[in-house]
């Protein structure tokens, strides 16, 4: 298929994006899981080198769900994947193999557990929903809900892609000299003053000249296990710093964050990750949470490990990886 003389038949599906890759000069296309896929925009070379050197965009709505709910299917998802999914956390993504009876793999799809027992493939190109129904027929064993996910309303999906990516383009991590502290849902008692004093810090995410989100920390050399051993061991890297002339600590601990913009708290911990992680002091960036499933779910999902379980509060680690 060339140029805009395009035959699109109405038994393969059109993703939500189509007419945009149209727009936007697409020049040929194919069929994968029974949906246009666009595959060149006019020039090859010049496609590969801003893959290569810049960023694209692309039309991968392809990749079509495979929904599997019910009481068994955590028990049927690891039925039909070799790899382990002991520890895949609720809110995590992992990349597995499907494979046949005979270990021959059948598609790489992304797996994302939205619930305990609610499960999400991401495909590659064949039909694994044939297969996972076979499966849930032959084995008699397991009774899960197997249903494709079909994409509706391109318009609020186009609309929601342009705010996303207008809202991070134009986000900005800033330090704060003060915030509103009844707004704070964790620790709405600590004072502005305990916030900003013995090196501590209030950063937001400012978009459009509003803040958005907001992460207090404050800088240790030794992991508190709650608000008073915070205050002590911030207290300590504080006083080592002036003597030293060094800065404050070698951990980061975010010890509340809340969001003012649906997306602005998963924001401000991508942000402050990168901060820390072109810091020339800072090595590691851990939380004092609330022992609380919102805390829980907020951290695990945002990609912290659980360090450890205290008394009346929970450490996360963000790890860093420095380059």
């Amino acid at each position: 298929m060339v140029n805009k003389n395009f035959g699109f038949g109405t038994q393969i599906r059109k993703s939500p994006y189509f007419d945009s890759t149209i727009k936007w000069g697409a020049t040929s296309f194919s069929v994968y899981n029974h949906m246009y896929i666009p595959r060149d925009f006019g020039n090859p070379e010049k496609n590969f080198w801003n893959l290569i050197e810049k960023s694209i965009l692309c039309d991968v709505a392809v990749e079509r769900q495979v929904e599997i709910t019910g009481p068994d299917a955590y028990k049927f998802i690891q039925l039909l994947t070799p790899r382990d999914l002991s520890n895949l956390a609720v809110g995590q993504c992992k990349y597995v193999l499907i494979t046949n009876n005979e270990g021959g793999i059948l598609n790489d799809p992304v797996l994302l557990r939205l619930a305990e027992n609610h499960f999400w493939l991401s495909l590659a190109d064949s039909d694994i929903l044939l297969w996972a129904q076979g499966v849930a027929i032959n084995s008699k064993k397991f009774k899960p809900r197997i249903k494709a996910r079909i994409r509706k309303n391109k318009q609020i999906i186009n609309k929601n892609i342009d705010d996303f990516f207008g809202w991070v383009k134009g986000a900005e991590l800033v330090e704060l000299k003060d915030c509103n502290i009844s707004e704070d849902p964790v620790r709405p008692e600590l004072s502005v003053s305990f916030r900003k004093s013995y090196g501590r810090k209030i950063y937001g995410v400012k978009f459009k000249k509003e803040i958005h989100a907001v992460m207090c920390f404050a800088f240790t050399n030794k992991v508190p296990k709650d608000v008073e051993e915070l205050d002590k061991f911030s207290q300590d890297a504080h006083l080592q710093s002036t003597h030293r002339g060094q800065n404050v600590g070698q951990i980061a601990i975010a010890y509340t964050v809340w969001s003012k913009k649906k997306g602005g708290g998963k924001l401000i911990v991508k942000e402050v990750y990168k901060k820390i992680k072109k810091s020339n002091h800072l090595n590691r960036l851990v939380t004092l949470s609330p022992l609380t499933e919102m805390a829980t779910k907020f951290h695990s999902k945002n990609g912290a490990k659980l360090l450890q379980v205290n008394e009346t509060t929970q450490n996360f680690e963000y790890e860093i990886i420095k380059e």
